[in-house]
């Protein structure tokens, strides 16, 4: 097939063109695209020598994310398809892992596959580079449906999902990004989403198709190295974004130009404060399985209430009812969506996860209603709304409170089972290191029982050292529930009406 729809050749092509430039930053060293293109070129050798090709599909493991960029360029120039490296890959069968490239920390766990090609300290002195692309001579995919990556939903409800996406897909999603940083003037990204997640990859490989720099630093160092490398676009969840306000303020940093979020809806005083500490916001809707579907530019809290806008034309979104048919504007319903090129299904898929995807649409889980000019408000999820006997709570308008309530780092609510039978709300917290856990969770169930929480009370909040959130920052209420199960709460108070 065209190589046009090449992972693979655009990261080559891109590392060629600006060689000198600094392509990754990290606490230790700084790589530029030249260097860059001698990492994909050796683990491509490397890959053709132990035996990937078309047909195999590679599980990619480690943290690092010059190496999982370049393991995926490689897969692309070999035909291979990939997908991340973690114990739910490893479980599914279903996947058919034919290699796993490993590269883990000192006292990590290597992963137990006859095919392991794990990245030594010798690993990256085996070859001569000069001409390698012509000497690996790359064959690529056959066509654009053929699979490049499979990708892993959230699993927020607990159940992880796979899905096969396409070469086309994946290439259209990349460059789609590509477009939209190089319209922003992007020159230095900071992604707080892990390197192979969906966005992660993406926005990791368009910033490098379109010349910038990757800072690869994490939080660290209270955001000195962010500061150093001029880092004028941050990407993440707003769970992992609210996590940068307070380090902005100690850094004494002003605003910063760009942030994008996705993977959760903003709430409202989280809004106040992203806007804050940033210029423009860039707020984005959509999935795994269907790609960026619709968002929203905001400058001041107060002008956004929700509202997003579809973002390309060969994207369709509609709200309906429980049959199906849509229901007039302003009267909240279920979201689907529909893509011209993203047509995707689960790998292996239960009936249940099946269910998702009928006759041509996507239904993702979301609750919302249409505006009046046409934008898309998203009011929650459908399993995110919590029936405690009869009376219905958004979980994210609870969390937007908890998270943000006065010495909490993070928080959630969950429902769990009360003896009578009636779901009942707690909630979990972690909080920041010089405050006292419990003083916090009593005073956090106080407040609940005053403004957020009036009629079915909390029966208990617990205090985490740290939450369980999908990579996207989704929280995991099944996960925690179920961490916590048994346990006494670290703060409770009586049920009254």
């Amino acid at each position: 097939m065209a190589q046009e729809y090449n992972i693979g050749i655009h990261l080559v092509r891109a590392a060629r063109k600006h060689a000198d430039r600094v392509a990754f930053v990290t606490v230790d060293e700084a790589t530029t695209y030249g260097q860059f293109e001698g990492v994909v070129g050796t683990i491509a050798t490397e890959f053709k020598g132990r035996g990937v090709r078309r047909g195999s599909c590679v599980a990619i493991d480690t943290r690092d994310g010059r190496l999982a960029v370049a393991a995926v360029a490689a897969c692309g120039l070999l035909g291979a398809s990939f997908v991340q490296g973690n114990p739910a890959a490893y479980a599914k069968s279903a996947l058919d892992i034919t290699h796993v490239f490993w590269s883990g920390l000192p006292g990590d766990k290597k992963p137990e596959h006859p095919n392991l090609i794990p990245v030594t300290p010798d690993f990256f002195s085996r070859y001569k580079l000069q001409s390698w692309l012509e000497r690996l001579a790359p064959k690529g995919y056959l066509a654009g449906r053929d699979t490049f990556r499979i990708g892993l939903s959230s699993g927020s409800t607990g159940t992880p999902k796979f899905i096969s996406l396409s070469v086309a897909d994946s290439c259209d999603r990349c460059l789609d990004w590509t477009k939209t940083l190089e319209s922003n003037a992007l020159t230095a990204m900071a992604c707080l989403f892990p390197p192979l997640s969906g966005v992660g990859l993406n926005v990791r490989v368009a910033t490098l198709l379109s010349g910038g720099k990757i800072v690869e630093t994490g939080l660290a160092d209270d955001l000195r190295y962010w500061t150093e490398n001029d880092v004028n676009f941050v990407i993440g969840s707003p769970g992992q974004v609210a996590d940068l306000f307070p380090l902005m303020d100690k850094a004494g940093m002003g605003k910063l130009d760009n942030v994008y979020l996705g993977g959760g809806r903003l709430g409202a005083l989280f809004l106040e404060k992203l806007m804050a500490h940033f210029k423009i916001a860039r707020n984005v809707y959509g999935s795994t399985e269907m790609g960026g579907t619709a968002s929203s530019f905001v400058t001041e809290a107060k002008s956004y209430h929700g509202q997003l806008y579809k973002s390309r034309a060969d994207v369709w979104l509609e709200v309906v009812d429980e049959n199906d048919n849509p229901v007039p504007q302003g009267q909240e319903g279920i979201v689907r969506t529909r893509h011209a090129i993203h047509q995707v299904e689960y790998i292996a898929a239960t009936d249940e996860e099946g269910a998702s995807f009928r006759k041509g649409w996507f239904y993702p889980g979301d609750l919302g209603f249409f505006e009046e000019d046409g934008a898309i408000n998203i009011v929650g999820r459908s399993n995110e709304v919590i029936n405690l006997g009869g009376v219905k709570i958004n979980s994210l308008e609870v969390d937007d409170k908890i998270k943000n309530f006065p010495g909490v780092k993070d928080g959630y609510c969950f429902p769990v089972e009360g003896a009578d039978g009636v779901p009942k709300i707690q909630m979990a917290i972690s909080v920041e290191d010089d405050q006292d856990g419990v003083a916090v969770a009593q005073a956090l169930m106080e407040q609940s029982a005053k403004s957020f929480l009036p009629t079915y009370h909390s029966t208990g909040t617990y205090v985490l050292p740290e939450l369980p959130r999908t990579d996207t920052g989704k929280p995991q209420r099944k996960v925690v529930a179920e961490m916590v199960a048994g346990k006494p709460p670290t703060a409770t108070r009586k049920l009254h009406s």
